[in-house]
């Protein structure tokens, strides 16, 4: 019963989408990657982080995107997290962040922490959730090319 709601569901949205002129392997993957950001979320409640933000987008002529933001009070600890949903990168998953990307999730935290003071008080992160096949393939701790100055 439940795969059969969800497979409706997907050809909810895929419809959707055709009516909004996306091309139906754009929605898939784009189903793809909410599934793999839920399924990332779930295992960080687990781990007793707390979500504070899903999809944060900055606006202006550059916009950069952070996939979940969450937050554990009792180690003071606020992780700005990259989900990927793949194979191609399930055995070199730090390949698929590029340094234009990590810096992009820098702006993005950057422009967080300004909107949102009460965060300044705790411990920063950006940490690489990957996703493969509907369960968590890898969780890299502190991704950084060079240390990270918010």
């Amino acid at each position: 019963m439940k795969k059969a709601f969800q497979l409706s569901v997907l050809q909810l949205i895929k419809s959707l989408r055709a009516l909004f002129g996306r091309k139906p392997d754009q929605t898939s993957r784009k189903a793809q990657g909410f599934a793999a950001e839920a399924i990332a979320e779930q295992y960080l409640i687990k781990q007793g982080f707390q979500v504070v933000k899903r999809r944060f987008w900055t606006k202006g002529k550059k916009r950069f995107e952070i996939d979940l933001i969450v937050k554990n009070p009792k180690q003071g600890l606020l992780l700005f997290v990259e989900v990927r949903s793949t194979r191609k990168y399930a055995s070199y998953p730090l390949q698929s962040v590029t340094k234009q990307k990590l810096a992009g999730i820098h702006q993005a935290a950057r422009v967080f922490l300004m909107q949102h003071k009460a965060y300044r008080q705790y411990r920063l992160r950006v940490d690489l959730i990957v996703v493969s096949d509907m369960k968590i393939a890898h969780h890299i701790e502190n991704i950084s090319f060079e240390e990270a100055s918010f």
